[in-house]
């Protein structure tokens, strides 16, 4: 969301916690896809590239999916995971024959793909795009693990037989975790960054720590070709309704209001969710080597050169606007917000941080 999300945390306790719930995660993969052998390497210049993509009807998943389709080095683009009837509409609407949907959910075994279909996916894929995840702020690590985490899991080991790369959708909040004065955080692992060992907080971010450090570990011990993206804020017309930073930004323009944030301590880093999927789709088509040339984990961060300070808000609406707003202290702006439609989770998140006066 912001490049000093919570970053108030202690990190001397914690780290054997957390890093024990990835090797689990690595050491529990078992033999399901064993003696395949890759069948879409030597395919690739005349037939084109075969993606697995989790997530293809969300928010992001649906500009990733548009950049795949658009690409002519793309031949089929497999949206596994696709949980409900909605879901399947929005996939099927865009009428290419590049798409292929499978039912299924992140938290089921396989993501919900058949063993024959798993299968046939993990010796023919050339690339997995994991950008699917349950996005909530509320909810503690153990009520997001297995859709955020397992799925992850479950991913590595479709890749595993035939080292598919995997890119992974992770987030900038996993800077919550860095002390200050390692701010920025560069592109570089945050396993020296665990998160806090009460995991009631920060579920959403812990997850996404979790999950790249799982990524990592793949990378070491099986050599599977790895991209992790840490976007910050996502914003745009279509943002979902739990979106924090498009509810505090469509009410303020609403209300002609922005919440009273002197004070507060971060920064609002806000990226389109266009140019997010651009940036995806662009680091797709170009080789993940060292200079080595061993296969690499690899970091990359979509940002805003623009990023302003967090109690700036005001001032930076007023500018888009073209016309200064008021403000109001934040318990009573979240109030107004609501009354005037504001989803009612998102209210009760800032409410959170209100009180806590945690840091963005």
């Amino acid at each position: 969301m912001a490049r000093r999300l919570w970053s108030n945390h202690s990190v001397s306790s914690s780290h054997f916690a957390w890093e024990d719930e990835a090797c689990v995660l690595i050491s529990d993969l078992d033999l399901e896809y064993a003696n395949l052998e890759a069948e879409s390497a030597s395919l690739i210049g005349d037939a084109g590239k075969i993606m697995i993509l989790t997530g293809a009807s969300g928010f992001l998943g649906k500009q990733i999916l548009q950049g795949l389709v658009s690409s002519p080095s793309v031949s089929e683009v497999h949206c596994i995971a696709a949980r409900s009837q909605t879901s399947m509409e929005k996939l099927n609407a865009n009428e290419s024959s590049k798409i292929i949907v499978h039912t299924g959910d992140l938290t089921l075994p396989r993501l919900g793909l058949d063993i024959t279909t798993a299968r046939s996916l993990a010796s023919r894929a050339n690339i997995i795009v994991h950008n699917g995840t349950d996005v909530s702020f509320l909810k503690s690590y153990s009520s997001l693990k297995k859709a955020n985490v397992d799925s992850t899991a479950e991913l590595v080991r479709l890749a595993k037989p035939c080292r598919i790369p995997i890119h992974f959708v992770s987030s900038a909040g996993v800077a919550g975790f860095v002390p200050r004065n390692e701010l920025p955080l560069r592109e570089v692992s945050v396993a020296a960054y665990p998160p806090p060992r009460d995991s009631s907080a920060h579920g959403y971010q812990i997850a996404k720590w979790v999950s790249e450090r799982l990524l990592e570990m793949a990378n070491q011990q099986y050599g599977l070709d790895i991209v992790l993206h840490r976007p910050t804020g996502i914003v745009g017309e279509d943002a979902p309704d739990a979106n924090i930073l498009g509810n505090l930004l469509h009410y303020s323009r609403q209300l002609e209001l922005a919440p009273d944030m002197d004070g507060w301590d971060g920064y609002l880093d806000l990226v389109d969710v266009e140019a997010v999927a651009q940036q995806i789709v662009a680091v797709l088509e170009s080789p993940n080597v060292s200079e080595t040339g061993v296969r690499a984990v690899r970091v990359v961060h979509t940002c805003n050169p623009g990023a302003f300070p967090v109690h700036e808000l005001a001032e930076y609406l007023g500018r888009t606007r073209g016309k200064p707003l008021g403000a109001l202290p934040m318990t009573e702006w979240i109030g107004r917000a609501m009354q005037a439609g504001m989803n009612e989770m998102v209210g009760l998140y800032l409410q959170e941080v209100t009180s806590k006066r945690l840091s963005w």
